[in-house]
């Protein structure tokens, strides 16, 4: 049962929409994934779970975090931190399943999974691109309706869809897995999705002979050197990085508890008005970068925790040679700081997180 919820939440979430109603695409994924979450904690929690067994890092870590949202939600008291606006839901109540993602994720294995299915969804990434109409821009949004999140369903899904095996076919099949995530990422016009891509490869690439702990540093240091391009580049007036960067690292400063999870487009209004820029004239609701989201959101506190989350659970996943595993990782903590998450990929990244606290180590086979 609790790897036919997890199925569900990996491989179905990203094909969940409502073809009725004014919210199309995120809300009914948020639902979705809240339910099966809840049923997965609950089959832990009436199995009798011995959470002595739990990593106690990620306890203690996670403890904190939802304390800080409990401090939140009766000291600030902030409209609509609970659920956040209506058109993502990523307020507070989707952080504690995602939480609680990341703890029961720790106790199931990626390897279990169908394998099958990664290769599936792929392909199913790929034809909701073409039977799904573009966004304004032209760009393929599928079943995730927007460019980027479509791009970072494809970066989780391809590194682990190698894992398949084909007898006398090997080099086709992942020939082909390849070449499929590489279409998706063009159709969506996604620069972050490719970057992700590039670093993906490169990393399988290099680990061959740097060993994986040097090719994870060697990717981080590309991934460091890609968040100086928008400071570089510049940008259009809208949906220009740099700046709503400088106006969030502004409206995080000096914050402890943070402004609230749900609360970030009004934070960032207000900071903006402060710095007198252009975001001011947006309806701008994600700093488009996950650890200014928590920055602004959780303060300091809240961005300590999740970087601690994500350094230990990389850190174990090199000692446990889970190569596919930080592939998958690697990308998506590169199209998150630079993109709002939608909740497929969020999904996908704490399940990664709690994979890095499981104390049993898993070979799967050499790419």
């Amino acid at each position: 049962m609790p790897y036919f919820l997890l199925s569900l939440l990996i491989f179905v979430t990203p094909f969940v929409i409502n073809p009725f109603g004014d919210y199309f695409f995120e809300p009914p994924k948020v639902v979705f994934v809240q339910i099966l979450v809840e049923l997965l904690l609950a089959f832990f929690l009436f199995g009798k779970v011995n959470w002595r067994n739990f990593n106690h890092f990620q306890l203690i870590l996670s403890a904190i975090l939802f304390i800080l949202t409990l401090f939140q939600l009766f000291l600030l008291s902030i409209p609509h931190s609970f659920f956040g606006n209506e058109v993502r839901l990523q307020g507070i109540f989707l952080l504690w399943h995602l939480i609680a993602l990341s703890l029961v994720g720790s106790r199931l294995d990626v390897s279990q999974l169908p394998k099958v299915l990664f290769p599936v969804c792929l392909f199913f990434l790929l034809l909701s691109s073409f039977l799904v109409e573009p966004d304004t821009n032209g760009r393929a949004i599928g079943t995730l309706g927007e460019a980027n999140a479509l791009a970072s369903s494809a970066i989780f899904y391809w590194p682990l869809a190698l894992v398949l095996k084909l007898k006398d076919r090997d080099k086709i099949l992942k020939s082909g897995i390849l070449f499929t995530a590489l279409i998706i990422i063009l159709l969506s016009g996604s620069r972050s999705g490719m970057l992700a891509f590039l670093i993906q490869i490169i990393f399988i690439l290099i680990c061959k002979w740097l060993g994986l702990k040097k090719a994870v540093i060697l990717s981080f240091l590309f991934i460091l050197f890609s968040l100086t391009l928008p400071f570089i580049q510049g940008g259009g007036w809208f949906e220009n990085r740099a700046e709503i960067w400088q106006t969030a690292i502004f409206a995080g400063s000096g914050e402890i508890l943070g402004n609230a999870f749900g609360n970030i487009e009004q934070a960032l209004f207000e900071a903006s008005e402060k710095l007198n820029n252009n975001v001011r004239f947006q309806a701008v609701d994600s700093a488009h970068n996950f650890l200014l989201d928590f920055w602004v959101q959780g303060g300091i506190i809240g961005l300590s925790v999740v970087v601690l989350l994500i350094f230990l659970s990389l850190r174990r996943l090199i000692k446990n040679k889970k190569t596919l595993e930080l592939a998958a990782f690697l990308g998506l903590i590169t199209v998150l700081l630079f993109n709002p998450a939608s909740v497929a990929t969020l999904v996908v990244f704490w399940f990664l997180i709690g994979q890095g606290f499981k104390g049993i180590h898993y070979n799967w086979p050499k790419v």
